[in-house]
């Protein structure tokens, strides 16, 4: 029988007195110590039933050699070792060797199972069913791309928790960011695209979150969470940051070819064109309100001297919702009244991306919405094309207003305009742009060195 030495978490096999079965017998378990703390487990018999025995017999199948056992007794005396084995190797799996702090959850999954909860692929797929439930057919569709990933890093694969270690993120990583041969239908179809820190840190973020709601009632997991906290100072896994935008940033030269630009046809809500044009500037001269506010935005929102409402981004992320307020200026007016919804009513859509009354699912509102942006990207592309202009599209509105608004307002007042809920996400997008302009300066410096 094992015994727990000094230091040392051992597993022992014991009868348990306090309780018996109808035939009087009491449970063999098997006894776990860790830091004055025990816990117990029920031994198995061959048939993989509970285990109870007499007290003599107890004593009889303990205190005779193995060898000397013979039939039914030796049997049960090694369904008792075995106990204790499989419990041994459960620890040494649970604490890697030694390498990491013992835990009676982390010991648990590995010495009696596992379930939905102690698979980390299984527990992802759940979470993103939550969401589709609850309707956030965006943030699923974002969730859905780093499933994906994942699984198939795994080659479908499934692994506990608390092995998403910072080895195996930082492993996740580099497949990310290489390109590999794309299998359609069984055959191959070219490689797979390389994603950029951007693409790589949003999906980091999914595995975060989903980890953490995972840890939030495990010690152990907490004990090894393997993503950094301070930068990367804890020697932990650091969520790659992109470069904080989605669009090229317009100067002011730029800015004002694209509003003289001209246009094919007429200027009509009709011409898709003319609206790309519009909708651009509408987000521009807005704050740099994003599409999909765009999209939703009612006339209720419009009061005589602002327009005010939630960003939809982040309106499931904070405790009390924080409304944002657009000083309805001349250019914005201009606008509404050429492309706006000609019924007027409080509940209908200004743009009329979505239509009063009309119920639609999350899905197709995700959907109707990354359309909306696609169509008015595509005709954005075509004015600039017409306007001998760099195409862009429509987030650049939101980083221009940023930009331009560095050089008048405080970082504190850009980051409330734009509706971010912590400045260090304005901050990025400023340092972008600095970035920006240091690039064009040492342009201009060695254009002089250049050979005419």
């Amino acid at each position: 029988m094992a015994k727990r030495k000094q230091g040392e978490t051992l597993p022992t096999y014991i009868l348990w007195p306090w309780s018996a079965n109808e035939a009087g017998k009491h449970p063999v378990k098997i006894r776990v110590n860790h830091q004055r703390k025990r816990k117990y487990y029920p031994v198995m018999n061959s048939k993989t039933e509970k285990l109870f025995l007499t007290e003599r017999e107890y004593n009889t199948l303990t205190k005779t050699d193995l060898s000397k056992l013979r039939g039914e007794n030796r049997v049960i005396r090694l369904s008792m070792e075995r106990a204790v084995t499989d419990a041994i190797q459960a620890i040494e799996e649970a604490t890697h060797n030694g390498k990491r702090p013992f835990s009676f959850a982390e010991f648990e999954r590995k010495y009696l199972g596992s379930d939905t909860s102690r698979n980390f692929l299984a527990y992802f797929r759940q979470h993103i069913d939550v969401m589709a439930k609850r309707g956030q057919a965006g943030t699923v569709r974002t969730y859905e791309s780093a499933f994906s990933a994942l699984h198939n890093f795994q080659h479908g694969k499934d692994f506990d928790p608390s092995d998403l270690t910072v080895k195996k993120l930082e492993a996740f990583e580099e497949w990310l960011k290489t390109a590999r041969p794309k299998t359609i239908a069984g055959r191959k179809r070219g490689h797979t695209k390389p994603l950029n820190n951007n693409s790589i840190g949003i999906y980091m973020r999914c595995l975060r979150s989903v980890f953490n709601e995972l840890a939030m009632h495990d010690e152990y997991l907490k004990a090894v969470y393997p993503f950094s906290v301070n930068g990367g100072r804890d020697k932990k896994y650091l969520i790659p940051v992109g470069g904080g935008q989605k669009g090229v940033t317009l100067d002011n030269e730029t800015l004002r070819k694209f509003i003289a630009g001209k246009i094919e046809g007429e200027e009509i809500p009709e011409n898709p064109m003319y609206r790309a044009k519009l909708i651009f500037l509408f987000s521009f001269f807005a704050q740099g309100i994003n599409p999909i506010d765009i999209a939703l935005l009612r006339y209720e929102n419009i009061a005589s001297k602002s327009i005010a409402f939630e960003r939809r981004k982040t309106i499931r992320t904070r405790t009390e919702a924080r409304t944002i307020e657009i000083p309805l200026i001349e250019e914005l007016r201009e606008i509404i009244s050429a492309l706006g919804n000609p019924n007027k009513g409080k509940k209908e859509f200004v743009f009329e991306v979505f239509t009063n009354g009309v119920t639609v699912t999350p899905k197709e509102q995700d959907d109707r919405i990354r359309q909306f942006v696609k169509t008015t990207n595509k005709w954005l592309k075509r004015f600039c094309r017409l306007n001998e202009l760099p195409e862009f599209s429509m987030y650049s509105a939101r980083h221009t207003f940023a930009s331009l608004s560095k050089v008048h307002l405080p970082v504190a007042q850009i980051s409330k305009m734009l509706g971010h809920s912590r400045i260090t996400t304005t901050q990025t997008y400023l340092g972008r742009f600095d970035h920006e302009q240091n690039e064009k300066a040492l342009r201009k410096v060695f254009a002089t060195l250049k050979t005419k």
